[in-house]
């Protein structure tokens, strides 16, 4: 499975979490961040997630994003079935 993120336009953390669900089609999402490790972390099958415009949601929610970025890294780390590629 290929997802394609990108930020552009995404302004509040609201905005965010709606856009991730939207994406991935989560079940048991309830938009906030450990939601969204627990469900990402319980992908099976191999994933590519390519991110696009992530400077915006850093601008617009600020240390909220560099929680998600961290939140990703750790992702990248545990679970080898999951590829995170930052795209300009």
């Amino acid at each position: 499975m290929i997802v394609t993120l990108d930020f552009n336009n995404i302004n509040t953390k609201e905005e965010f979490h709606n856009y991730i669900q939207k994406k991935f089609s989560f079940k048991n999402y309830h938009n906030n961040l450990d939601s969204l490790y627990d469900e990402m972390t319980s992908f099976t099958i191999n994933v590519i997630i390519e991110i696009y415009n992530l400077n915006y949601i850093i601008d617009s929610l600020g240390n909220y994003a560099s929680i998600f970025i961290g939140l990703l890294e750790d992702i990248k780390e545990e679970r080898k079935n999951i590829v995170i590629s930052f795209k300009s």
